[in-house]
C-alpha cells in the first residue's frame, strides 16, 4: 500500500512538471494530443547601437564671424582716414594779399586821362597831340607812368593818401617827335611842380600850391 502511494505521488510530480514546462515554453512532445500547440521561438534581434554624430559647425557661420571681426578691427582705420580728410577739408585757406588801396588808384591799372583844356598855360595856336595825355599810378611800386602826348614817361612818386600830398621824382621820357610837343613839354613841367591832389566827382585834380594845374578823368581810353 505504501508503494502505491509513492507511485501516485511520482506521477503527480511528473504531471506537474510537464504542466510547468508547457506553460513556460509549450509542449515538448510536439503532439496534438496534449492540446497545446508548440509556438516557434522568436529569434532575438540584436539591438543596433545608435552612434551619435555631432553636427559640424557650418563654415559659413565661421566666415561670417571672421568677416564681422575683420570689419570691426578695420573700423578705427577708416575713422582715422575720415578724420584726416575732414582735417584737410577744414584747413583754413590762406588769404591772398590784396593790393594797397589808394584813392588815386582805385585799381592798379586805372588810367587817368587829362582834359587838355584844364592844363594851365596852354595857347590856342598849339597843335593838339594825337594821343591822350594819361597818368597811371601803381601803389605797390610807388611809381607813375603814362603818355605825355607824344612820348611815354615813368618815374617814382610819393603820395600820402591822408594828407593828399603828391610829389613826383625825376621822370624818364622816351625821345620821339610829333604833333603836340608843346602840350607834352608843358604837362611834364607842371607835373614836376605838383605838391598835392584832390578827387571830386570822379575827377583827379593835381595842384601846385592852391592852384589846380591839371584835371584828369577815369574811364577814357589811353589813345584817341
Amino acid at each position: 500500500m505504501k508503494n502505491v502511494h509513492s507511485l501516485v505521488a511520482a506521477l503527480n510530480a511528473g504531471v506537474l512538471s510537464a504542466a510547468l514546462a508547457m506553460l513556460a515554453g509549450g509542449c515538448s512532445c510536439g503532439s496534438s494530443a496534449c492540446g497545446v500547440s508548440a509556438s516557434p521561438a522568436q529569434p532575438q534581434v540584436p539591438e543596433k547601437k545608435v552612434q551619435q554624430t555631432v553636427p559640424a559647425k557650418p563654415v559659413v557661420e565661421k566666415k561670417a564671424v571672421t568677416a564681422a571681426a575683420d570689419k570691426t578691427a578695420k573700423a578705427p582705420e577708416k575713422k582715422a582716414v575720415t578724420a584726416a580728410a575732414d582735417k584737410t577739408a577744414k584747413a583754413p585757406e590762406q588769404k591772398k594779399a590784396e593790393p594797397v588801396s589808394v584813392d588815386i588808384a582805385p585799381t592798379i591799372s586805372t588810367v587817368w586821362t587829362l582834359d587838355l583844356d584844364s592844363l594851365d598855360g596852354i595857347k590856342k595856336s598849339w597843335a593838339e597831340p594825337d594821343k591822350n595825355i594819361t597818368l597811371i599810378y601803381d601803389p605797390e611800386k610807388k611809381q607813375i607812368a603814362g603818355c605825355s602826348g607824344v612820348n611815354r614817361y615813368f618815374g617814382p612818386v610819393a603820395i600820402d593818401q591822408k594828407k593828399k600830398t603828391f610829389k613826383a621824382g625825376a621822370l624818364g621820357v622816351t625821345k620821339m617827335a610829333g604833333p603836340g610837343m608843346d602840350y607834352e613839354n608843358l604837362f611834364l613841367n607842371l607835373l614836376s611842380k605838383v605838391d598835392s591832389y584832390a578827387i571830386k566827382n570822379g575827377k583827379l585834380m593835381l595842384k601846385s600850391g592852391s592852384d589846380t594845374v591839371a584835371v584828369f578823368t577815369t574811364g577814357v581810353k589811353e589813345t584817341k
